[in-house]
């Protein structure tokens, strides 16, 4: 069993800054992420560019605003219908591209 807490964000400021990235990436990887880390960790707008606006496609504002509706409508379709594999697909295809071009 795992025995974790939830990172304060003072700590998770603390872990991005001081972490020692050597240990588990190569000399080049970890160079690079500590430079992109201290590059952005300061940032006020860190988080919050994660998603700008021209990303949010009608695909991701439908299925906030009318998911609901939909399965209204459709009731005689079961849950799993629902998933939400297309985003988490496009989010893996955006993280997989961003790491190889590091």
């Amino acid at each position: 069993m795992w025995l974790f807490t939830i990172l304060s964000e003072n700590d998770r400021l603390k872990v991005l800054r001081d972490f020692d990235l050597n240990v588990i990436f190569t000399p080049e990887r970890a160079a690079k992420i500590r430079e992109l880390w201290n590059g952005n960790v300061n940032s006020p707008g860190f988080v919050y560019e994660l998603y700008r606006p021209t990303n949010i496609t009608p695909y991701i504002y439908a299925l906030v605003y009318h998911v609901l509706e939909f399965i209204d409508i459709y009731k005689n379709i079961e849950l799993p219908a629902f998933s939400c594999y297309g985003v988490e697909k496009k989010n893996y295809d955006h993280v997989l591209h961003f790491f190889k071009n590091l």
